[in-house]
């Protein structure tokens, strides 16, 4: 069984999208705005070397919640096309990239877009975690909240 990769990509861009909605009207520490600025910007990295089009966005970007906002939907059509143009053969591809250190490696395009995915969940766990010590109550984000609510098919 292959991954239905749209499915999981509806999902990741709506478990960010309800947390960033949450945090917008609020006064939140700055680690939880600092994590969701970098869980965005880790994307478009990733994204831009699948794409063969690296990006010179630096991964702990300084960005307001607007401005996560806006780097949220410009990520989102990019990850859409790229996830419902995925074949078997583009899954297997082979992404040879630098990383941030300077050291360069190889991994497939499903490798990486399952690390994208993994990389989203844990850093909106921690943002979830830092929102509770701050005494807020972050929404539910789990995959199951977003099949119920009709939010993903």
């Amino acid at each position: 069984m292959s991954l239905d990769w749209p499915r999981l990509f509806r999902y990741d861009h709506w478990a960010t999208r309800t947390l960033l909605e949450y945090m917008r009207p609020l006064t939140v520490p700055d680690r939880p705005r600092q994590l969701l600025a970098h869980l965005l910007a880790a994307q478009a990295v990733w994204l831009g070397r699948i794409e063969a089009h690296p990006e010179a966005t630096p991964v702990w970007p300084d960005l307001t919640l607007a401005e996560s906002a806006t780097l949220l939907d410009q990520l989102e059509p990019r990850l859409r096309h790229l996830s419902e143009q995925l074949t078997e053969s583009e899954c297997k591809r082979i992404v040879t990239y630098t990383n941030t250190k300077g050291e360069s490696f190889q991994n497939s395009v499903a490798d990486i877009l399952q690390h994208v995915l993994f990389h989203g969940m844990h850093h909106r766990g921690q943002i979830a975690t830092h929102l509770r010590q701050a005494g807020l109550e972050p929404p539910a984000t789990d995959f199951i909240f977003a099949i119920r609510a009709g939010s993903v098919r």
